[in-house]
C-alpha cells in the first residue's frame, strides 16, 4: 500500500487513512498525522473492546471526523488495497460521500489453484463488495482471471506491485563466489524454504564457488539449525534476520540470482526489486511471475519439483558471468519503477473520474 501511494503522489494529493490495533488504547480513539514518501498519512489507533467490529466502526468515523474537522477533505475518489476483510470502509466512504473506488489486490487468498477454493463467506462478501467498486487493480494478470473466476465483476487493469528505483540499483558483483538469495517471511507453508535448502545441499555438494544467504523477517534461526541438521556445507550458506529495505538492497546490488520456491505467490515485491538491482530470478511458476520472468530474465521451475531447481540453480550459476544487469534494470524501470505506475494510477484516476461525473 505505501509503495502505491508514494507512487500516486507524484500526481495528486494522496492522504492514507490506516486503523491500527493497539491493546495501550483506554476507551475513544487516539489519532496521529504524518508525512512520508510525500504522502500525509492519518493512523487512528483503537482498541479491540468490547467488539472488534463495533472498535473498528467507531474508529473510521473517527477518521472521517478528524480529516474533516483538520482541513483534508475533501477527496475525490478512495483507492483501497485488498478485498477481504477490510473494503467495507471504503463502500463505507462511497455511499457517504458519493466517492468512487478502486480497488488494489495483491492477497494470495483468491488464487484457489494453489490455496484451494475460496469459503463460502469470503466468495459472498467479495461478490457483494464489487457491486460498489468502480475499478479492480489486481497486480498480475492471472490474479484477475482468479477474482472474476470466484465471482468478482467489474472493470480490471493490471498494475504491478512497485519498487522505487533510487534505492534499488545495480552494484558491484563480484565474480566469485556465485552469490543466491532469499528473501521473504520465511513461512514454510508459503515459501517452501525446506525445499529450498535441500535442493542448494545438492548443489554446494558440487561446486564450490557458490554461496546461498537466506533471511527475512521470519524465523532465520530455525533455518539456520535445519541447515546445520542436513549437513549443509557450511561455508556455502548464511543467515540473516529482519533488517531495512536499505541494507536487502545492498545484499541485492551485491548478488546474481534470487531464489525463490513458494508454492504459491502473485507478483512478490522482492522479485521486481532483484530486477531493479540487476539480478536474475529462479522461482517456482506459479501466480504471476511468469508474466514478468522469461529466459532473459531468470528460469522457472514447477512448484514443489526439487530436480527442476537443482539443475535451475546449476544452470544460473553457469551463467552468472553472462548476466546482462543493464536489460534486467531497464525491465524493472520500465513496468515497476515508481514513474511507472505513477503513469498508470493517474491514466485510471482520471478516467473513473470522467465516468463517474458523466454518469
Amino acid at each position: 500500500m505505501q509503495r502505491h501511494a508514494e507512487a500516486a503522489a507524484l500526481h495528486h494529493r494522496v492522504h492514507v487513512l490506516y486503523l491500527a490495533y493497539d491493546a495501550q488504547v483506554a476507551h475513544a480513539p487516539e489519532i496521529e498525522d504524518y508525512t512520508g514518501g510525500g504522502v500525509s498519512i492519518t493512523v487512528v489507533y483503537y482498541n479491540r473492546k468490547p467488539a472488534k467490529a463495533l472498535a473498528r466502526w467507531k474508529a473510521l468515523r473517527a477518521g472521517i471526523r478528524h480529516l474533516e474537522s483538520s482541513g483534508h477533505w475533501p477527496f475525490d475518489l478512495v483507492h483501497h488495497h485488498v478485498l477481504w476483510p477490510e473494503v467495507w470502509q471504503a463502500i463505507v466512504l462511497r455511499k457517504r460521500f458519493q466517492l468512487p473506488v478502486i480497488l488494489t489486490e495483491h492477497w494470495t487468498g483468491f488464487l484457489s489453484a494453489e490455496r484451494g477454493p475460496l469459503p463460502t463467506k469470503i466468495r459472498l462478501y467479495a461478490r457483494w463488495a464489487s457491486r460498489f467498486v468502480h475499478v479492480f487493480l489486481p497486480v498480475t494478470r492471472h490474479l484477475g482471471d482468479q477474482m472474476q473466476a470466484a465471482g468478482v465483476r467489474g472493470k480490471f487493469y493490471v498494475v504491478p506491485n512497485v519498487v522505487n528505483t533510487q534505492i534499488f540499483q545495480p552494484g558491484k558483483k563480484q565474480q566469485r563466489p556465485i552469490r543466491f538469495l532469499h528473501v521473504s517471511s520465511l513461512d514454510e507453508r508459503h515459501k517452501n524454504i525446506s525445499g529450498i535448502l535441500k535442493a542448494w545441499k545438492q548443489l554446494a555438494e558440487s561446486r564450490k564457488d557458490v554461496h546461498l544467504e537466506i533471511g527475512g523477517d521470519g524465523p532465520s534461526e530455525v533455518i539456520a539449525a535445519l541447515a546445520h541438521s542436513m549437513q549443509i556445507p557450511e561455508g556455502s550458506i548464511s543467515f540473516f534476520s529482519e533488517m531495512p529495505w536499505e541494507s536487502i538492497a545492498q545484499k541485492m546490488s551485491e548478488a546474481h540470482v534470487l531464489v525463490m520456491f513458494s508454492n504459491f505467490e502473485n507478483l512478490p515485491c522482492v522479485i521486481v526489486e532483484a530486477l531493479a538491482s540487476g539480478m536474475r530470478i529462479v522461482s517456482s511458476r506459479v501466480g504471476g511471475i511468469a508474466e514478468h520472468i522469461d529466459p532473459s530474465r531468470g528460469t522457472l521451475v514447477d512448484p514443489r519439483n526439487l530436480m527442476q531447481l537443482t539443475e535451475a540453480l546449476r544452470a544460473e550459476a553457469d551463467l552468472a558471468a553472462q548476466i546482462d544487469r543493464s536489460a534486467l534494470r531497464a525491465y524493472a524501470e520500465d513496468h515497476f519503477s515508481q514513474q511507472a505506475v505513477a503513469g498508470q494510477l493517474n491514466t485510471i484516476y482520471r478516467r473513473t473520474l470522467q465516468r463517474v461525473w458523466k454518469a
